[in-house]
């Protein structure tokens, strides 16, 4: 499995939906496997200064993680704005920056730029798919960001030709009894109801008690039991 399809195949699995973007050469991995698959969708943006706030407002009227692609450094400059009101509005946002293809970085690609520093500025974590053995960990630690209160964006920076090099771990989620205690808010929730879809064949039992839901900030002040028994 190529790590495009397992990064792919991993958000399918965590609910995602829509990739929002404005693609370029850097992006041809991840556009080309969107248009084989079913239910994840990318939605092509006029620039990065568009997909960013379709992203961000998705996120929100949805209650869901947002994921928006940017084209390398003049796509993250584009879209920083974006990023900042996504921040600021504490937005679960996934930001898959292309990185420059690495075999060719001394040639000095105009397009290139310090990814790391720019995205730190607006993103509240920054990982990047250094190799083909650390691709998977740093998918799902760029998740787990994401969905972990305080909420903001979370920058993954995905170079092309790694995007390319195969990668054997499954994304799947873990089978067997899961038990999880949650003091998180109204994301988690819709998150783990998404997760929980992928067990059809098991009884599922969800008890979650509310106290109180603001649209900015939904708290949960009591715990959230979720168990499912195969």
């Amino acid at each position: 499995m190529k790590i495009a399809e397992l990064l792919l195949q991993t958000l399918e699995a965590n609910g995602v939906r829509h990739i929002f973007g404005n693609p370029g050469t850097t992006e041809i991995p991840l556009v080309r496997l969107c248009e084989r698959r079913r239910k994840l969708k990318y939605v092509v943006a006029l620039s990065e200064v568009s997909a960013v706030p379709m992203a961000d407002g998705y996120a929100r009227a949805t209650r869901s993680l947002g994921v928006v692609n940017l084209h390398v450094a003049p796509g993250l400059g584009n879209g920083m704005g974006g990023l900042y009101t996504a921040s600021i509005a504490q937005t679960p946002l996934l930001v898959l920056i292309g990185g420059q293809d690495r075999r060719f970085l001394h040639t000095q690609p105009i397009l290139w730029g310090p990814l790391e520093k720019m995205a730190g500025a607006v993103c509240k974590s920054v990982f990047g798919l250094n190799t083909r053995f650390d691709a998977a960990l740093n998918i799902r630690r760029a998740l787990r960001a994401a969905l972990t209160p305080p909420y903001g964006p979370v920058a993954l920076i995905c170079p092309p030709d790694l995007l390319e090099q195969e990668q054997l771990l499954d994304a799947a989620p873990s089978q067997g009894e899961i038990v999880l205690w949650f003091e998180h808010d109204l994301y988690c929730l819709i998150h783990l109801v998404h997760l929980l879809q992928r067990f059809a064949d098991a009884r599922v039992s969800v008890k979650t008690l509310v106290d109180e839901v603001s649209y900015t900030r939904e708290r949960e002040r009591n715990v959230l039991v979720i168990r499912k028994q195969t």
